[in-house]
Protein backbone atom coordinates (compact mmCIF):
# COMPACT_ATOMS: atom_id res chain seq x y z
CA UNK A 1 0.00 0.00 0.00
CA UNK A 2 3.02 2.53 0.79
CA UNK A 3 3.95 2.14 -2.46
CA UNK A 4 1.30 2.35 -4.75
CA UNK A 5 0.52 5.64 -2.43
CA UNK A 6 4.09 6.89 -3.40
CA UNK A 7 3.50 5.99 -6.66
CA UNK A 8 0.37 7.85 -6.77
CA UNK A 9 1.70 11.02 -5.09
CA UNK A 10 4.58 11.02 -7.95
CA UNK A 11 1.88 11.27 -10.34
CA UNK A 12 0.21 14.11 -9.24
CA UNK A 13 2.77 16.31 -8.41
CA UNK A 14 3.85 19.29 -10.74
CA UNK A 15 6.40 21.69 -11.35
CA UNK A 16 5.57 24.70 -9.55
CA UNK A 17 6.90 28.28 -11.16
CA UNK A 18 9.20 30.24 -8.78
CA UNK A 19 10.65 33.80 -9.02
CA UNK A 20 14.07 33.60 -9.70
CA UNK A 21 16.94 36.45 -11.64
CA UNK A 22 17.25 36.45 -15.12
CA UNK A 23 19.96 34.83 -15.12
CA UNK A 24 18.49 31.66 -14.09
CA UNK A 25 16.08 30.98 -17.02
CA UNK A 26 17.56 28.56 -19.68
CA UNK A 27 16.02 28.75 -23.74
CA UNK A 28 16.10 27.12 -26.64
CA UNK A 29 16.83 28.42 -30.02
CA UNK A 30 12.96 28.03 -30.60
CA UNK A 31 13.09 31.23 -27.64
CA UNK A 32 14.78 33.23 -29.42
CA UNK A 33 14.21 36.06 -32.28
CA UNK A 34 15.90 38.84 -34.13
CA UNK A 35 12.28 40.02 -35.12
CA UNK A 36 10.72 43.32 -36.70
CA UNK A 37 8.87 44.79 -34.06
CA UNK A 38 6.52 47.64 -33.15
CA UNK A 39 4.81 49.31 -30.03
CA UNK A 40 0.99 49.73 -28.66
CA UNK A 41 1.14 51.51 -25.34
CA UNK A 42 2.15 48.01 -23.15
CA UNK A 43 1.41 45.56 -26.21
CA UNK A 44 4.58 44.50 -28.25
CA UNK A 45 3.94 43.07 -31.75
CA UNK A 46 6.58 41.65 -33.01
CA UNK A 47 7.00 39.71 -36.83
CA UNK A 48 9.32 38.02 -39.21
CA UNK A 49 11.00 36.04 -36.85
CA UNK A 50 14.76 34.84 -37.21
CA UNK A 51 17.72 33.27 -35.86
CA UNK A 52 19.74 36.02 -33.79
CA UNK A 53 22.93 37.76 -34.93
CA UNK A 54 26.18 38.58 -32.18
CA UNK A 55 28.26 41.66 -32.12
CA UNK A 56 29.72 40.85 -35.27
CA UNK A 57 25.93 40.86 -37.28
CA UNK A 58 26.74 36.98 -37.55
CA UNK A 59 23.97 34.49 -37.29
CA UNK A 60 25.75 31.23 -34.91
CA UNK A 61 27.71 28.88 -36.69
CA UNK A 62 26.09 26.79 -38.77
CA UNK A 63 22.56 28.90 -39.45
CA UNK A 64 21.36 31.03 -41.55
CA UNK A 65 18.50 33.79 -40.80
CA UNK A 66 15.53 30.69 -41.29
CA UNK A 67 17.49 28.06 -40.71
CA UNK A 68 18.90 26.91 -37.31
CA UNK A 69 20.06 23.74 -34.92
CA UNK A 70 21.57 23.48 -31.99
CA UNK A 71 23.30 20.65 -30.46
CA UNK A 72 22.02 17.65 -28.26
CA UNK A 73 21.20 19.85 -24.71
CA UNK A 74 22.40 23.17 -25.78
CA UNK A 75 20.64 26.37 -24.22
CA UNK A 76 20.67 30.27 -23.74
CA UNK A 77 21.21 31.91 -20.96
CA UNK A 78 21.88 35.35 -19.88
CA UNK A 79 24.75 36.21 -17.90
CA UNK A 80 26.08 38.94 -15.89
CA UNK A 81 28.60 41.35 -17.67
CA UNK A 82 32.13 42.24 -17.05
CA UNK A 83 33.02 44.24 -19.49
CA UNK A 84 29.78 46.43 -19.18
CA UNK A 85 28.89 45.84 -14.99
CA UNK A 86 25.45 46.33 -14.28
CA UNK A 87 24.28 44.99 -17.73
CA UNK A 88 23.74 41.91 -19.09
CA UNK A 89 25.44 39.00 -21.74
CA UNK A 90 23.78 36.58 -23.95
CA UNK A 91 25.81 33.20 -24.68
CA UNK A 92 25.22 29.39 -25.97
CA UNK A 93 25.94 27.04 -23.53
CA UNK A 94 26.51 23.10 -24.25
CA UNK A 95 24.50 20.78 -22.79
CA UNK A 96 27.09 20.52 -19.42
CA UNK A 97 27.01 24.47 -18.70
CA UNK A 98 30.16 25.37 -20.54
CA UNK A 99 30.05 28.04 -22.52
CA UNK A 100 29.86 27.66 -26.36
CA UNK A 101 29.43 30.91 -28.25
CA UNK A 102 29.13 34.22 -26.68
CA UNK A 103 26.64 36.17 -28.49
CA UNK A 104 26.96 40.04 -26.63
CA UNK A 105 29.37 41.22 -23.93
CA UNK A 106 27.22 43.98 -22.99
CA UNK A 107 23.43 44.76 -23.32
CA UNK A 108 20.18 46.00 -21.83
CA UNK A 109 16.74 44.53 -21.18
CA UNK A 110 14.56 47.65 -22.18
CA UNK A 111 10.67 45.77 -21.52
CA UNK A 112 9.81 42.38 -20.03
CA UNK A 113 6.67 40.82 -19.62
CA UNK A 114 5.14 37.07 -18.57
CA UNK A 115 5.41 36.37 -22.41
CA UNK A 116 8.26 37.85 -23.40
CA UNK A 117 11.73 39.57 -22.60
CA UNK A 118 12.86 42.67 -24.91
CA UNK A 119 16.98 42.69 -25.25
CA UNK A 120 19.00 44.92 -26.95
CA UNK A 121 22.53 43.08 -27.50
CA UNK A 122 25.43 45.28 -27.70
CA UNK A 123 23.65 48.35 -27.65
CA UNK A 124 21.91 47.52 -31.61
CA UNK A 125 20.55 44.38 -32.01
CA UNK A 126 16.97 43.86 -30.61
CA UNK A 127 16.00 40.61 -29.87
CA UNK A 128 12.79 39.33 -28.33
CA UNK A 129 13.04 36.11 -25.94
CA UNK A 130 10.07 34.16 -25.99
CA UNK A 131 9.49 32.54 -21.64
CA UNK A 132 6.10 30.62 -22.11
CA UNK A 133 6.29 29.13 -25.51
CA UNK A 134 8.52 28.08 -28.42
CA UNK A 135 7.74 29.67 -32.33
CA UNK A 136 9.63 29.27 -35.42
CA UNK A 137 11.18 31.51 -38.31
CA UNK A 138 8.78 33.65 -39.79
CA UNK A 139 6.19 33.73 -37.62
CA UNK A 140 4.72 36.88 -35.84
CA UNK A 141 3.30 37.30 -32.28
CA UNK A 142 1.88 39.80 -29.82
CA UNK A 143 2.49 40.14 -25.88
CA UNK A 144 0.85 42.20 -23.82
CA UNK A 145 1.37 43.22 -20.34
CA UNK A 146 4.88 44.45 -21.30
CA UNK A 147 6.53 46.52 -18.51
CA UNK A 148 8.32 48.86 -20.49
CA UNK A 149 10.45 51.21 -17.90
CA UNK A 150 12.46 47.88 -16.38
CA UNK A 151 13.85 48.13 -12.81
CA UNK A 152 16.61 46.06 -10.76
CA UNK A 153 13.68 44.09 -9.19
CA UNK A 154 12.00 43.41 -12.25
CA UNK A 155 15.16 41.62 -13.18
CA UNK A 156 16.30 39.98 -10.54
CA UNK A 157 12.63 38.56 -9.50
CA UNK A 158 11.63 37.70 -12.61
CA UNK A 159 8.81 34.81 -12.85
CA UNK A 160 10.03 32.29 -15.54
CA UNK A 161 7.53 30.63 -17.32
CA UNK A 162 9.51 27.88 -17.56
CA UNK A 163 13.19 27.48 -17.03
CA UNK A 164 13.85 24.90 -20.08
CA UNK A 165 13.68 24.99 -23.40
CA UNK A 166 10.81 24.97 -25.18
CA UNK A 167 10.20 23.55 -28.85
CA UNK A 168 8.04 24.98 -31.50
CA UNK A 169 4.70 24.87 -30.19
CA UNK A 170 5.52 23.78 -26.80
CA UNK A 171 4.08 25.94 -24.48
CA UNK A 172 4.95 26.15 -20.53
CA UNK A 173 2.84 24.34 -17.71
CA UNK A 174 0.40 26.48 -15.37
CA UNK A 175 2.10 25.71 -12.29
CA UNK A 176 -1.37 25.43 -10.14
CA UNK A 177 -0.49 23.32 -6.86
CA UNK A 178 -2.02 19.92 -6.53
CA UNK A 179 -4.03 17.50 -4.00
CA UNK A 180 -1.57 15.26 -1.99
CA UNK A 181 -2.83 11.61 -1.01
CA UNK A 182 -4.52 10.91 2.13
CA UNK A 183 -5.33 7.41 1.83
CA UNK A 184 -6.09 4.12 -0.36
CA UNK A 185 -8.30 1.12 -0.26
CA UNK A 186 -7.55 -2.42 -2.75
CA UNK A 187 -10.39 -4.18 -3.39
CA UNK A 188 -10.61 -7.17 -6.03
CA UNK A 189 -13.79 -7.80 -8.97
CA UNK A 190 -14.33 -10.89 -10.13
CA UNK A 191 -15.96 -11.61 -12.99
CA UNK A 192 -17.36 -14.86 -15.03
CA UNK A 193 -18.59 -15.52 -18.61
CA UNK A 194 -18.63 -18.34 -21.16
CA UNK A 195 -18.69 -17.40 -24.80
CA UNK A 196 -17.59 -18.31 -28.11
CA UNK A 197 -14.53 -16.47 -28.23
CA UNK A 198 -12.86 -14.13 -31.34
CA UNK A 199 -11.63 -16.50 -34.03
CA UNK A 200 -7.80 -16.12 -34.04
CA UNK A 201 -6.68 -16.13 -37.72
CA UNK A 202 -2.90 -17.34 -37.68
CA UNK A 203 -0.80 -17.59 -41.24
CA UNK A 204 2.03 -19.22 -42.49
CA UNK A 205 3.83 -17.68 -45.99
CA UNK A 206 5.93 -18.83 -48.11
CA UNK A 207 7.54 -16.01 -50.19
CA UNK A 208 8.97 -16.03 -53.27
CA UNK A 209 11.91 -13.75 -55.41
CA UNK A 210 10.96 -10.40 -55.02
CA UNK A 211 11.37 -8.51 -58.49
CA UNK A 212 12.54 -4.02 -58.30
CA UNK A 213 12.02 -1.56 -60.97
CA UNK A 214 13.36 1.68 -60.71
CA UNK A 215 12.46 5.21 -61.99
CA UNK A 216 14.17 8.33 -61.50
CA UNK A 217 13.03 11.48 -62.05
CA UNK A 218 14.56 14.82 -61.75
CA UNK A 219 13.32 18.20 -61.00
CA UNK A 220 14.17 21.58 -62.05
CA UNK A 221 17.36 22.82 -60.59
CA UNK A 222 17.82 25.98 -58.14
CA UNK A 223 21.17 27.99 -58.47
CA UNK A 224 22.08 30.29 -55.49
CA UNK A 225 25.37 32.21 -55.55
CA UNK A 226 27.49 34.19 -52.56
CA UNK A 227 29.91 36.74 -52.48
CA UNK A 228 32.36 37.05 -49.95
CA UNK A 229 35.28 39.89 -50.24
CA UNK A 230 38.74 39.83 -48.58
CA UNK A 231 41.62 42.65 -48.65
CA UNK A 232 44.89 42.15 -48.59
CA UNK A 233 47.28 44.90 -48.76
CA UNK A 234 50.55 45.32 -50.27
CA UNK A 235 53.22 48.93 -49.96
CA UNK A 236 51.18 50.13 -53.27
CA UNK A 237 47.67 48.04 -53.75
CA UNK A 238 45.02 47.06 -52.45
CA UNK A 239 44.67 43.64 -53.76
CA UNK A 240 40.58 42.74 -52.96
CA UNK A 241 40.11 39.01 -53.57
CA UNK A 242 36.01 37.93 -54.70
CA UNK A 243 34.98 34.36 -53.93
CA UNK A 244 31.81 33.42 -55.67
CA UNK A 245 30.45 29.94 -54.42
CA UNK A 246 27.83 28.84 -56.29
CA UNK A 247 25.37 26.12 -55.40
CA UNK A 248 23.63 24.12 -57.39
CA UNK A 249 20.63 21.54 -56.12
CA UNK A 250 18.29 19.32 -57.98
CA UNK A 251 15.40 17.86 -56.38
CA UNK A 252 15.22 13.71 -57.41
CA UNK A 253 12.57 11.38 -57.18
CA UNK A 254 13.53 7.70 -57.48
CA UNK A 255 10.03 5.20 -56.85
CA UNK A 256 11.09 1.55 -56.30
CA UNK A 257 7.99 -0.97 -57.30
CA UNK A 258 9.16 -4.46 -55.77
CA UNK A 259 6.68 -7.32 -56.92
CA UNK A 260 6.99 -10.35 -54.32
CA UNK A 261 4.71 -13.54 -54.87
CA UNK A 262 3.69 -15.03 -52.06
CA UNK A 263 2.10 -18.44 -51.05
CA UNK A 264 -0.05 -18.09 -47.36
CA UNK A 265 -1.81 -20.70 -45.53
CA UNK A 266 -4.41 -19.25 -43.52
CA UNK A 267 -5.84 -20.69 -40.38
CA UNK A 268 -8.47 -19.80 -38.43
CA UNK A 269 -8.72 -21.04 -34.99
CA UNK A 270 -12.57 -20.35 -33.26
CA UNK A 271 -12.87 -20.74 -29.50
CA UNK A 272 -15.35 -21.62 -26.98
CA UNK A 273 -14.68 -20.02 -23.69
CA UNK A 274 -15.07 -19.59 -20.44
CA UNK A 275 -13.56 -16.74 -18.98
CA UNK A 276 -12.87 -16.15 -15.33
CA UNK A 277 -11.34 -12.35 -15.01
CA UNK A 278 -10.29 -10.90 -11.44
CA UNK A 279 -9.58 -6.77 -11.64
CA UNK A 280 -7.86 -5.31 -8.67
CA UNK A 281 -9.34 -1.60 -7.77
CA UNK A 282 -7.40 0.64 -6.03
CA UNK A 283 -9.79 3.40 -4.43
CA UNK A 284 -7.86 6.94 -3.63
CA UNK A 285 -8.96 9.60 -1.31
CA UNK A 286 -7.02 13.17 -1.85
CA UNK A 287 -6.80 15.56 1.07
CA UNK A 288 -9.24 18.06 -0.63
CA UNK A 289 -11.60 15.08 0.28
CA UNK A 290 -12.44 13.61 -3.49
CA UNK A 291 -12.21 10.07 -4.31
CA UNK A 292 -10.66 8.33 -7.46
CA UNK A 293 -10.76 4.87 -8.59
CA UNK A 294 -8.05 3.25 -10.37
CA UNK A 295 -8.36 -0.40 -11.69
CA UNK A 296 -5.24 -2.43 -11.96
CA UNK A 297 -4.28 -5.00 -14.67
CA UNK A 298 -7.32 -7.51 -15.04
CA UNK A 299 -6.21 -11.67 -14.59
CA UNK A 300 -8.15 -13.54 -17.17
CA UNK A 301 -8.23 -17.28 -16.94
CA UNK A 302 -9.60 -18.84 -19.70
CA UNK A 303 -10.49 -22.83 -20.44
CA UNK A 304 -10.80 -22.64 -24.28
CA UNK A 305 -12.15 -25.49 -26.62
CA UNK A 306 -11.31 -24.79 -30.65
CA UNK A 307 -12.86 -25.25 -33.82
CA UNK A 308 -9.71 -25.01 -36.69
CA UNK A 309 -10.33 -24.22 -40.92
CA UNK A 310 -7.42 -24.02 -43.28
CA UNK A 311 -7.44 -22.01 -46.28
CA UNK A 312 -4.52 -21.76 -49.23
CA UNK A 313 -4.32 -18.76 -51.07
CA UNK A 314 -1.35 -17.66 -53.36
CA UNK A 315 -1.12 -13.61 -54.84
CA UNK A 316 1.43 -10.77 -55.42
CA UNK A 317 2.61 -8.46 -53.08
CA UNK A 318 3.31 -4.96 -54.57
CA UNK A 319 5.09 -2.27 -52.38
CA UNK A 320 6.08 1.16 -54.28
CA UNK A 321 8.62 3.39 -52.14
CA UNK A 322 9.00 7.04 -52.96
CA UNK A 323 12.54 8.61 -52.12
CA UNK A 324 12.91 12.14 -52.17
CA UNK A 325 16.55 13.24 -52.04
CA UNK A 326 18.47 16.40 -53.65
CA UNK A 327 21.62 16.74 -55.59
CA UNK A 328 24.08 19.10 -54.56
CA UNK A 329 26.65 20.52 -56.16
CA UNK A 330 28.86 23.56 -54.68
CA UNK A 331 31.54 25.23 -57.01
CA UNK A 332 33.08 28.54 -56.17
CA UNK A 333 35.88 30.57 -58.70
CA UNK A 334 38.11 33.29 -57.17
CA UNK A 335 38.53 36.76 -59.13
CA UNK A 336 41.46 39.52 -57.66
CA UNK A 337 40.83 43.21 -58.68
CA UNK A 338 43.07 45.93 -56.97
CA UNK A 339 43.43 49.91 -56.07
CA UNK A 340 46.00 51.97 -55.16
CA UNK A 341 46.71 52.45 -51.65
CA UNK A 342 48.98 55.38 -51.91
CA UNK A 343 46.84 58.37 -53.67
CA UNK A 344 45.51 59.66 -50.06
CA UNK A 345 49.28 58.98 -48.76
CA UNK A 346 51.57 60.74 -51.68
CA UNK A 347 49.53 63.48 -51.76
CA UNK A 348 50.07 64.51 -48.05
CA UNK A 349 53.79 63.31 -48.48
CA UNK A 350 53.98 65.68 -51.27
CA UNK A 351 52.52 68.39 -49.44
CA UNK A 352 55.11 67.65 -46.58
CA UNK A 353 57.98 68.34 -49.30
CA UNK A 354 56.73 71.40 -51.08
CA UNK A 355 55.86 73.61 -47.72
CA UNK A 356 55.56 77.13 -48.87
CA UNK A 357 58.44 79.03 -48.31
CA UNK A 358 59.66 82.29 -49.45
CA UNK A 359 63.60 82.78 -50.92
CA UNK A 360 64.26 86.07 -49.46
CA UNK A 361 67.58 86.06 -51.13
CA UNK A 362 65.72 85.60 -53.95
CA UNK A 363 63.26 87.99 -54.00
CA UNK A 364 62.65 91.92 -54.87
CA UNK A 365 61.58 94.05 -51.71
CA UNK A 366 58.01 95.67 -52.44
CA UNK A 367 55.14 94.06 -52.69
CA UNK A 368 54.32 90.83 -55.43
CA UNK A 369 52.01 88.35 -56.66
CA UNK A 370 52.38 85.33 -58.65
CA UNK A 371 50.71 82.28 -59.89
CA UNK A 372 52.22 78.83 -58.96
CA UNK A 373 52.32 75.28 -60.41
CA UNK A 374 53.20 72.27 -59.26
CA UNK A 375 53.64 68.63 -60.95
CA UNK A 376 54.35 65.82 -58.74
CA UNK A 377 55.23 62.02 -59.91
CA UNK A 378 54.90 59.51 -57.77
CA UNK A 379 53.50 55.88 -58.31
CA UNK A 380 50.82 58.18 -60.03
CA UNK A 381 50.75 61.95 -60.51
CA UNK A 382 49.58 65.43 -59.05
CA UNK A 383 48.82 68.70 -61.00
CA UNK A 384 48.13 71.97 -58.56
CA UNK A 385 47.87 75.41 -59.66
CA UNK A 386 47.31 78.85 -57.88
CA UNK A 387 48.46 81.61 -56.77
CA UNK A 388 50.99 83.47 -53.99
CA UNK A 389 51.59 87.01 -52.92
CA UNK A 390 53.47 88.83 -49.95
CA UNK A 391 55.61 91.73 -48.69
CA UNK A 392 59.33 92.26 -48.22
CA UNK A 393 61.35 94.89 -46.80
CA UNK A 394 65.16 95.19 -45.99
CA UNK A 395 66.37 97.66 -43.25
CA UNK A 396 70.12 97.58 -43.35
CA UNK A 397 71.37 93.87 -43.56
CA UNK A 398 67.73 92.47 -42.38
CA UNK A 399 65.32 91.48 -44.24
CA UNK A 400 61.90 90.95 -43.35
CA UNK A 401 58.47 89.62 -44.84
CA UNK A 402 55.17 88.10 -44.81
CA UNK A 403 53.62 85.78 -47.49
CA UNK A 404 50.31 83.75 -48.21
CA UNK A 405 49.30 81.76 -50.83
CA UNK A 406 46.62 79.00 -52.28
CA UNK A 407 46.39 75.97 -54.44
CA UNK A 408 44.51 73.22 -55.50
CA UNK A 409 44.45 70.42 -58.02
CA UNK A 410 44.24 66.47 -58.50
CA UNK A 411 45.41 63.31 -59.00
CA UNK A 412 45.85 61.19 -62.75
CA UNK A 413 46.67 57.80 -63.46
CA UNK A 414 46.45 56.30 -59.80
CA UNK A 415 44.81 52.90 -59.75
CA UNK A 416 41.25 52.67 -59.43
CA UNK A 417 41.55 55.97 -57.03
CA UNK A 418 41.69 59.46 -57.41
CA UNK A 419 42.72 62.27 -54.85
CA UNK A 420 41.10 65.94 -54.98
CA UNK A 421 42.86 68.65 -52.87
CA UNK A 422 43.45 71.98 -51.81
CA UNK A 423 45.51 74.00 -49.71
CA UNK A 424 46.32 77.36 -48.63
CA UNK A 425 48.29 79.21 -46.38
CA UNK A 426 50.62 82.28 -44.87
CA UNK A 427 54.31 82.30 -43.82
CA UNK A 428 56.56 84.61 -42.31
CA UNK A 429 60.41 84.98 -42.25
CA UNK A 430 63.86 86.81 -41.96
CA UNK A 431 67.05 87.16 -43.43
CA UNK A 432 70.26 88.40 -41.38
CA UNK A 433 73.00 88.90 -42.72
CA UNK A 434 76.51 89.06 -40.73
CA UNK A 435 79.99 88.76 -41.19
CA UNK A 436 80.00 85.45 -40.10
CA UNK A 437 77.27 83.75 -41.23
CA UNK A 438 74.02 84.30 -42.84
CA UNK A 439 70.87 82.71 -41.36
CA UNK A 440 67.70 82.81 -43.21
CA UNK A 441 64.52 81.73 -40.63
CA UNK A 442 60.80 81.17 -41.98
CA UNK A 443 57.82 80.07 -39.91
CA UNK A 444 54.58 79.06 -41.55
CA UNK A 445 51.28 77.52 -40.97
CA UNK A 446 48.89 75.90 -43.64
CA UNK A 447 45.99 73.60 -43.92
CA UNK A 448 45.16 71.26 -46.36
CA UNK A 449 41.67 69.21 -47.49
CA UNK A 450 42.03 65.62 -49.52
CA UNK A 451 38.68 64.03 -50.81
CA UNK A 452 39.59 60.63 -52.37
CA UNK A 453 37.59 58.02 -54.03
CA UNK A 454 38.84 54.23 -54.45
CA UNK A 455 37.15 51.89 -56.17
CA UNK A 456 36.72 48.38 -58.05
CA UNK A 457 33.92 48.53 -60.37
CA UNK A 458 33.70 44.67 -61.18
CA UNK A 459 32.87 44.31 -57.79
CA UNK A 460 30.74 47.14 -56.95
CA UNK A 461 32.68 48.39 -54.09
CA UNK A 462 33.64 51.66 -53.58
CA UNK A 463 34.98 53.85 -51.05
CA UNK A 464 34.67 57.90 -50.67
CA UNK A 465 36.99 59.75 -47.52
CA UNK A 466 37.69 63.01 -46.60
CA UNK A 467 40.34 64.52 -44.67
CA UNK A 468 41.95 67.57 -43.40
CA UNK A 469 45.75 68.11 -42.85
CA UNK A 470 47.36 70.74 -40.75
CA UNK A 471 51.09 72.00 -41.12
CA UNK A 472 52.78 74.35 -38.40
CA UNK A 473 56.73 74.28 -39.93
CA UNK A 474 59.86 76.41 -39.64
CA UNK A 475 62.71 76.49 -42.17
CA UNK A 476 65.89 77.36 -40.99
CA UNK A 477 68.78 78.04 -43.31
CA UNK A 478 72.68 78.94 -42.72
CA UNK A 479 74.66 80.24 -45.41
CA UNK A 480 78.63 81.11 -45.35
CA UNK A 481 78.96 84.60 -45.39
CA UNK A 482 81.70 84.66 -48.68
CA UNK A 483 81.10 82.61 -52.15
CA UNK A 484 83.57 80.92 -53.56
CA UNK A 485 83.59 80.74 -57.08
CA UNK A 486 80.06 81.77 -57.43
CA UNK A 487 79.44 79.07 -54.63
CA UNK A 488 77.57 79.99 -51.47
CA UNK A 489 77.44 76.59 -49.19
CA UNK A 490 74.27 76.32 -46.98
CA UNK A 491 72.87 73.78 -44.53
CA UNK A 492 69.75 73.67 -42.75
CA UNK A 493 66.83 71.52 -41.34
CA UNK A 494 63.03 71.99 -42.22
CA UNK A 495 60.81 71.11 -38.96
CA UNK A 496 57.48 69.91 -39.76
CA UNK A 497 54.63 68.75 -36.95
CA UNK A 498 51.82 67.37 -39.50
CA UNK A 499 48.32 67.06 -37.93
CA UNK A 500 45.54 65.01 -39.34
CA UNK A 501 42.94 67.61 -37.92
CA UNK A 502 39.61 65.11 -39.14
CA UNK A 503 38.98 62.40 -41.03
CA UNK A 504 35.56 60.86 -42.28
CA UNK A 505 35.30 58.15 -44.88
CA UNK A 506 31.76 55.86 -46.36
CA UNK A 507 31.34 52.80 -47.92
CA UNK A 508 33.57 50.15 -48.00
CA UNK A 509 36.38 49.52 -45.11
CA UNK A 510 38.22 47.12 -47.63
CA UNK A 511 38.91 50.23 -49.59
CA UNK A 512 39.96 52.56 -47.36
CA UNK A 513 43.10 54.67 -47.35
CA UNK A 514 43.02 56.99 -44.57
CA UNK A 515 46.13 57.77 -42.77
CA UNK A 516 47.09 55.25 -39.62
CA UNK A 517 48.72 57.95 -38.12
CA UNK A 518 46.95 61.41 -36.63
CA UNK A 519 50.05 63.34 -35.73
CA UNK A 520 54.00 63.25 -36.43
CA UNK A 521 56.42 66.06 -36.25
CA UNK A 522 59.73 65.64 -38.64
CA UNK A 523 62.90 67.02 -39.46
CA UNK A 524 64.30 66.80 -43.02
CA UNK A 525 67.52 68.21 -42.75
CA UNK A 526 69.90 69.43 -46.29
CA UNK A 527 73.23 70.82 -47.60
CA UNK A 528 73.66 72.51 -50.15
CA UNK A 529 74.88 75.46 -52.63
CA UNK A 530 73.95 78.71 -53.76
CA UNK A 531 74.99 79.96 -57.24
CA UNK A 532 74.91 83.51 -57.93
CA UNK A 533 75.45 84.55 -61.57
CA UNK A 534 74.66 87.93 -60.66
CA UNK A 535 72.07 90.04 -58.31
CA UNK A 536 68.90 89.09 -60.62
CA UNK A 537 70.29 85.55 -61.50
CA UNK A 538 70.78 82.45 -58.96
CA UNK A 539 70.67 78.97 -58.57
CA UNK A 540 70.28 76.79 -55.91
CA UNK A 541 71.24 73.24 -55.34
CA UNK A 542 70.15 70.98 -52.26
CA UNK A 543 70.56 67.40 -51.08
CA UNK A 544 67.51 66.75 -48.37
CA UNK A 545 66.47 63.46 -46.18
CA UNK A 546 63.01 63.17 -46.28
CA UNK A 547 61.03 61.11 -44.22
CA UNK A 548 58.74 60.23 -46.83
CA UNK A 549 60.61 59.52 -49.92
CA UNK A 550 64.10 58.78 -48.71
CA UNK A 551 67.13 60.84 -50.39
CA UNK A 552 66.19 63.81 -52.66
CA UNK A 553 68.28 66.02 -54.87
CA UNK A 554 66.56 69.67 -55.19
CA UNK A 555 67.27 72.59 -57.49
CA UNK A 556 65.79 75.88 -58.25
CA UNK A 557 66.78 78.64 -60.55
CA UNK A 558 65.37 82.15 -60.19
CA UNK A 559 65.28 84.97 -62.05
CA UNK A 560 64.24 88.94 -61.68
CA UNK A 561 64.17 90.87 -64.24
CA UNK A 562 63.73 94.79 -63.64
CA UNK A 563 60.87 95.42 -66.75
CA UNK A 564 59.97 99.09 -65.35
CA UNK A 565 61.28 101.47 -62.85
CA UNK A 566 60.26 99.83 -59.48
CA UNK A 567 58.78 96.95 -61.47
CA UNK A 568 60.28 93.67 -61.64
CA UNK A 569 59.20 90.65 -63.63
CA UNK A 570 60.04 87.04 -60.96
CA UNK A 571 60.19 83.60 -62.82
CA UNK A 572 61.32 80.86 -60.33
CA UNK A 573 61.32 77.20 -61.38
CA UNK A 574 62.93 73.94 -59.81
CA UNK A 575 63.31 69.96 -59.97
CA UNK A 576 63.66 67.30 -57.01
CA UNK A 577 64.44 64.49 -57.65
CA UNK A 578 63.81 60.81 -54.89
CA UNK A 579 67.33 59.00 -55.28
CA UNK A 580 65.68 55.63 -54.10
CA UNK A 581 62.12 55.30 -54.75
CA UNK A 582 59.99 56.82 -56.86
CA UNK A 583 59.49 60.73 -56.30
CA UNK A 584 59.67 63.47 -59.10
CA UNK A 585 58.58 67.04 -58.59
CA UNK A 586 58.11 70.19 -60.33
CA UNK A 587 57.57 73.85 -59.68
CA UNK A 588 56.77 76.90 -60.98
CA UNK A 589 55.85 80.59 -60.75
CA UNK A 590 56.13 83.48 -62.66
CA UNK A 591 54.71 87.38 -60.87
CA UNK A 592 55.38 90.81 -61.00
CA UNK A 593 56.97 93.00 -57.88
CA UNK A 594 56.02 96.21 -57.00
CA UNK A 595 59.16 97.90 -54.73
CA UNK A 596 58.44 100.72 -52.36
Amino acid sequence: MKKIIAALAALFTMTSVSRADITDGAFGINQIFDVQYSWSGTTLNAWNFISPYDSSMQHLSGCTATSCTLGTGEYFKFFNSTTVPGTYGLALYNADGTVKQVLHNTGTITAIGPDAIFYLGSGFFGNVITPSAGYTYGEAATFTSMVTTVTSTDITSYTWASTTPLADGQTAGGGTTTPTITGATSSITRTTSAATGTPVVTTQTTTGTTTRNTSVTYGTPTVTSVNSDAATRSAKTIDVTRTTTTTTRTPVTTTHVDKTPVSTVTTTTTPTVTTVTETPVTTITMSDGTTTTQNGTPVVTTYTSYTAVNQTTVSNTIETTVVNTTDTAVSSSNSTKSASALATKHAIASRNMNLFVVDALGTKDGVWATPTARYTQTVGNYRLGGIAGGYQSTIDNNTFGFAGYFEMGESKDFLNSSTDQKSYGVSVYALSKQDYVWLRAAFGASQSEYKTVTSIPEFALINSSRLKQNNFYADITAYTPSSYGGFRPLAGVVVNDSTISSASEYGSLLLSTLPTEDSKIKAMPYVGSRFEIDEDVAAELRVLQSPDFKTVVSTRGMVKKEIYDGIYLDISAGFDKGISVDYNNAVGKAGVKFKF
